[in-house]
């Protein structure tokens, strides 16, 4: 087994799964916004809205 070459395709797969969710977030969040409602039995209400 040869670990280096794992390390570098690891690396580089991470790298790119970044540049991806970047991008993703750069694309689409600014147009959104998110409200946060607590219940009484404690779960929580999550509401996205995009514009």
């Amino acid at each position: 087994m040869n670990n280096a070459n794992e390390t570098k395709d690891t690396r580089k797969r991470a790298i790119w799964i970044a540049m991806l969710v970047a991008l993703l977030g750069l694309t689409i969040a600014p147009g959104a916004s998110c409200t946060y409602e607590s219940n009484a039995d404690g779960s929580t209400k999550t509401t996205v809205q995009s514009e």
